[in-house]
């Protein structure tokens, strides 16, 4: 994954993860958004080629998903459909977990569709858990954790 770039996008440039996931039709872009600006939501973009190819976020106050300098949300790893089953969401969901390691936090969380069985596996590989099963409006989906550092 050596000639993949990695960029940490700014309020201004969020614009550009319209590149990998439709901004118009999510509800939550705004939302996003505001989160940037507020310090609350760092959005990263993987480019390969001059093309953005997929992206994450991280969320550091989402509910009971988070807890301050402990534990950190990982939201929206999304990989472009034509990019998919060849490791590079595998190879940004390490770099977003050695990246949270840097950053000092011990735990982190993430929500998964239950009928993502892809995201599930990739997820479980790197040693995500289960710890719940909720649904929202949304439908039915797992809580799961890794955890990176033992809390004391």
């Amino acid at each position: 994954m050596t000639d993949y770039i990695i960029e940490k996008l700014r309020l201004e440039e969020y614009d550009k993860s319209n590149n990998v996931w439709d901004m118009k039709s999510c509800p939550f872009t705004q939302q996003f958004k505001e989160q940037i600006a507020c310090g609350n939501r760092e959005s990263y973009l993987m480019k390969h080629n001059d093309k953005y190819i997929a992206s994450c976020d991280l969320v550091t106050d989402y509910e009971e998903y988070t807890e301050k300098d402990v534990k950190i949300y990982l939201s929206r790893l999304i990989v472009k459909k034509e990019y998919r089953n060849k490791g590079i969401g595998q190879g940004l969901l390490k770099y977003m977990i050695n990246l949270c390691k840097e950053k000092g936090y011990k735990q982190i969380t993430v929500g998964i569709d239950t009928d993502n069985s892809n995201a599930l596996h990739i997820y479980k590989k790197f040693g995500f858990e289960i710890y719940e099963t909720a649904i929202d409006e949304y439908g039915e989906y797992y809580k799961m954790i890794l955890t990176l550092y033992k809390l004391q």
